[in-house]
Formats: structure tokens, sequence, C-alpha cells
């Protein structure tokens, strides 16, 4: 996934929650791009995802949701 970056952010969290609501979401991560690859989500499942930005004087409230689902890995063999 992707956000646009927020001006004078440091970091951001990245929340999910297999809900559309923020309440039960948990945080996975904490990276300092603007990009999150969720590894950890068993494929096929549909998630919601927050991002909260983060700086020395605190933490945003949570973005917009925006739902997505890992998809299976596909194995090309030559022979």
């Amino acid at each position: 996934m992707t956000w646009n970056a927020s001006s004078g952010a440091a970091s951001y969290e990245v929340w999910r929650s297999k809900r559309k609501n923020s309440r039960s979401a948990s945080r996975i991560a904490k990276v300092t791009q603007a990009t999150y690859d969720d590894t950890t989500a068993p494929v096929g499942t549909t998630y919601y995802y927050w991002v909260k930005a983060k700086n020395s004087s605190g933490v945003s409230g949570f973005s917009s949701p925006n739902s997505g689902r890992r998809l299976p890995t596909v194995r090309i063999i030559e022979t």
C-alpha cells in the first residue's frame, strides 16, 4: 500500500483490522517511507488499513480506511 507523504512526518504507523472500524485495529508496522507491503497477512483475507503520521510533536489521528488483501504468490517453473 502507498499513501501521500505528510509534510513534517518523521515516520508512519500502519494499523489493520478485519473490520472497518479503527477501534479494533492493531498497529502492525512503523515505517519511514510512505509505502508498506503487508507480507504477514494471510492470503485471501480482506483487511482494512489506516496510517498515522508521527513526528517529534506527536502522532496524528487515523487516516481514512483503505481495504486490501494479500494475493497468492505465483511461481513460474520453466522446463
